[in-house]
């Protein structure tokens, strides 16, 4: 178990999005095999995802 899975979501955060990457979250709510998973576990896997990709191999 890393780090990050033991962090609790204690910050709060505002953002505007596109109308078709909220679409695009709510697809992959409704994909997920976990049919209770939290938009904000979502959203934080997808950003250390791309960050890995950008910072660790060397992305952009």
């Amino acid at each position: 178990m890393n780090k990050s899975e033991n962090e609790p979501f204690d910050v709060k955060k505002t953002f505007n999005i596109r109308r078709s990457t909220a679409e695009m979250i709510i697809e992959l709510k409704l994909i997920h095999p976990n049919i209770n998973i939290r938009y904000n576990i979502l959203i934080d896997e997808a950003i250390r995802h791309y960050y890995e990709h950008i910072k660790e191999k060397g992305g952009f």
